[in-house]
This record gives C-alpha cells, sequence and structure tokens, in this order.
C-alpha cells in the first residue's frame, strides 16, 4: 500500500508541474507582451499548442532518433522530478529520493540536452550541426563549475543527499548555505545564469 501511495503523489505531483510550467509559460509571455505594449497571447495558449503539435503529421520521416529527441528531453526532466524531493520532512512528497540523488540529478539534467542533440542531428538540417555544437558547448562549459560547486557542497555537508543538505541548514537564516561556510554557494553563481539560458556578459 505504500507504493501505491507513493505512485500516487508522484503522478499528482508531475500533474501540478506540468500544469504549473505551461500557465506559468503563457502568463510571463503575456507579460512580456503587455511591457511590449502589445495584447500579447491568451494564458492557456500553451495547452492549445501542446494538443495542436501533438496532433500534427507530417509525410516526411527524419528517422527514428529525431523523435527519439523529445523523448529524451522529456525523460531528463521527468528523472530530474523523481529524484528530486519536494517538500522536506514529507514522506508523502520526497518522491524516490535516496542517499545519493544529488549526483544523479546533475546526470539527468544532462541527459536532456543530448537527447536534442541526437534529435536535431537526424534532422539533417545544414544548419543543425551549428546549433548542436552550441549548444553542447554552452552545456558543457556549464557542467564544470557547476559539478565544483556540487562537490564543494558535498564536502561542506559530508553528504550526497539533497534532504540531508536542506536537514543541515534548518533552524534559522543564518545556517542557510548563503550565510554560513558560502564558499560552496557562491561557487554556484558561476553557472546558475547559464542554466537558466542567461548570457554572463
Amino acid at each position: 500500500m505504500d507504493y501505491v501511495n507513493k505512485i500516487f503523489f508522484v503522478l499528482l505531483g508531475l500533474f501540478i508541474v506540468l500544469n504549473w510550467g505551461l500557465i506559468m509559460s503563457g502568463l510571463i509571455r503575456k507579460l512580456i507582451a503587455r511591457i511590449g505594449n502589445r495584447i500579447g497571447i491568451r494564458i492557456y495558449q500553451p495547452y492549445i499548442n501542446l494538443i495542436k503539435n501533438y496532433f500534427t503529421r507530417s509525410q516526411i520521416s527524419h528517422g527514428v532518433m529525431y523523435y527519439l529527441g523529445p523523448v529524451f528531453r522529456l525523460s531528463g526532466g521527468v528523472g530530474i522530478f523523481l529524484f528530486l524531493p519536494l517538500i522536506y520532512g514529507s514522506e508523502n512528497w520526497s518522491n524516490f529520493s535516496f542517499t545519493g540523488d544529488l549526483i544523479l540529478v546533475s546526470y539527468f539534467m544532462f541527459f536532456g540536452m543530448l537527447g536534442m542533440a541526437l534529435g536535431a542531428g537526424e534532422g539533417g538540417h545544414p544548419y543543425s550541426a551549428i546549433g548542436i555544437s552550441r549548444g553542447l558547448a554552452q552545456f558543457t562549459a556549464i557542467e564544470v563549475p557547476m559539478i565544483l560547486a556540487v562537490i564543494s557542497i558535498a564536502i561542506q555537508y559530508q553528504t550526497l543527499s539533497i534532504t540531508e543538505i536542506v536537514a543541515a541548514q534548518q533552524g534559522g537564516i543564518l545556517n542557510w548555505t548563503l550565510f554560513y561556510k558560502s564558499v560552496g554557494n557562491h561557487s554556484c553563481y558561476a553557472f546558475i545564469s547559464g542554466c537558466n539560458g542567461a548570457f554572463t556578459f
């Protein structure tokens, strides 16, 4: 019965995250349009786009990996969600987190980008190689400072468990990594803008 309860909360969490992402995507595009003195899209437009793109069919076949690329991307995102504890102290919302989940989540981050690169390479477009090389180069450049930051925080707290790292920061704002032995936290700033797709200069 515990497994049934766990799977129910995992599926409920996936449903919440999917809808939250789609609504926020529509809301952000609406706000950007309003800032530019335009009307913008409807907030529920991402739902329409998702359904429309799902039912779009083409007579041209680009190969199997072209269609598996988005599946790899989705698998990377779902994999991160499955092993990421959502609410500290809640057994129901801890998902499938375990002792070394920090390393597993770090690897899942690269999984989606690799899948999209394989899919773009199968598409046969002459400019796809430029996009692949740029995307993989950017993400590989992010990986080095990210792993250094992850290692520094793991050494600081002597654990690779996200739950235990969060537990070590309980008890007040001064226990947060931002203020207490903050070298690992400050090293995260070197890659966070790249992870968000922003340019550092």
